[in-house]
């Protein structure tokens, strides 16, 4: 997927731990100049493949180092089948992990060995990619092409480093191909499905949104928007809001956060890596706590809400220890009621399709002054579908047919009538 990125290194898997990692040693990786590697394959040292042999827990101490010192996005494999998890390179913490949406890989929890254990009781994968018969291997190569486009639309921006750039690939995933998809406040992701299957539209948009900094006071928390970002620091003392808004009118169908933070690496081999821990909680206006993300041992929390009412929620970060961290977000609207009438002058006529026309296309953030009908933030040929569906209407019997069916179905029936009623009004639009 990834047309512009023409300069691309390939190495033998064995060469690259020899040479570029340099795994059997004490020296540090060699830097190589890329801003995402992928890695479709996964292995071990060993009889078994996933136990943690002591050149498994090196290695994948300077894979977390180097990822953390070259601020790179890595994105590795688990298995092609319901074997435990390969140590390598499934078991990093700040890789981008990945499966096939079929779930026939390796799933599970990283393993609770006796000794040289790296990182035990962590949800893997990440992420999924979907279609049927589709390998781990081209599933890794999927995710590592979006993350090249993404990395190369935030450049120049905080979004263009490992920790934000993997908050949001995994914020961006849907969860509706998944009937049993679930995660639980001390376990932030599904075992088999991660956070989801990869959406690039949806993390492009969350990249779009911008950054929005978090604030040290509650009272005076950011306005997260449905779509946004933030890479920053963060302390035991100071703990950081965002504020979420569901507008009167509409409801939010979804909301998907995601918090993502690197390992630190000490040493490579006579320590473990070292992890800050970092807790999500979410409350509404009046204080009370609707959910919360609290891993003890994950790199990531997660929190996934459908259904918000229009209100005033507050997010907040804490932390044990001060670490820098990627955070971003997703909050799907709607409209109540379908509303056309763009410029809100009781009718809908070929002034609102003029505003819809010289909108159209835009991705987040527009209202219904743009010529966003449906409420979804965006300005699409939905909106145009309910534009076709009332036009010449005035505002009493447009929003009596408020439950018209889904946009997507009634356009082509209704695009040829609306143009005709569009010319036929031209003269008579005040």
């Amino acid at each position: 997927m990834a047309r512009e990125a023409n300069n691309v290194l390939l190495f033998e898997a064995n060469d690259w731990m020899l040479d570029v990692l340099k795994h059997n040693t004490n020296s540090d990786p060699t830097v190589v100049d890329a801003v995402v590697q992928n890695f479709s394959w996964a292995g071990g040292f060993g009889s078994e493949w996933h136990t943690p042999h002591n050149s498994n827990v090196r290695t994948l101490a300077k894979f977390d180092f180097q990822i953390e010192r070259d601020d790179y996005t890595a994105v590795v494999g688990v298995g092609n089948n319901t074997d435990p998890l390969p140590y390598l390179l499934s078991y990093s913490y700040n890789a981008v992990v990945v499966g096939v949406s079929s779930g026939d890989h390796s799933t599970g929890l990283t393993a609770d060995p006796a000794s040289n254990g790296y990182g035990p009781g962590r949800s893997k994968p990440d992420l999924v990619v979907g279609g049927d018969g589709t390998t781990v291997s081209a599933a890794t190569a999927t995710v590592s092409s979006a993350a090249t486009i993404l990395r190369e639309a935030v450049a120049g921006t905080d979004a263009d480093r490992s920790e934000p750039m993997k908050a949001i690939l995994m914020a961006g995933a849907t969860k509706n191909e998944f009937a049993a998809w679930t995660r639980l406040p001390g376990v932030p992701l599904d075992d088999t499905f991660g956070a989801g299957e990869l959406n690039v539209l949806n993390s492009y948009k969350i990249q779009l949104g911008g950054q929005r900094d978090g604030n040290t006071d509650s009272a005076a928390a950011p306005d997260a928007g449905t779509h946004g970002w933030d890479y920053g620091d963060i302390t035991a003392s100071d703990d950081l809001y965002y504020d979420f808004i569901v507008d009167s009118g509409s409801k939010a169908s979804e909301l998907s956060v995601i918090l993502a933070w690197n390992a630190q690496i000490p040493s490579f081999s006579s320590s473990d890596p070292l992890l800050a821990n970092l807790d999500l909680e979410f409350r509404d206006s009046s204080g009370p706590l609707i959910d919360f993300s609290v891993s003890s041992v994950d790199s990531v929390e997660h929190i996934y809400i459908e259904d918000l009412t229009p209100d005033t929620y507050t997010l907040k970060i804490s932390a044990d220890s001060a670490s820098d961290f990627g955070l971003a977000w997703r909050m799907e609207t709607a409209f109540d009621a379908l509303d056309a009438d763009f410029d809100d002058n009781s009718v809908v006529n070929g002034r609102d399709f003029l505003i819809w026309q010289q909108h159209n296309g835009t991705l987040i953030n527009a209202t219904n002054a743009d010529g966003d009908a449906d409420g979804d933030g965006d300005v699409d040929n939905d909106d145009l579908a309910v534009w076709n569906s009332v036009v010449g209407l005035s505002l009493p019997t447009a929003a009596a047919v408020s439950g018209l069916p889904e946009p997507t179905s009634c356009l082509l029936a209704t695009l040829g009538a609306g143009a005709l009623l569009l010319r036929r009004r031209r003269f008579q639009t005040p």
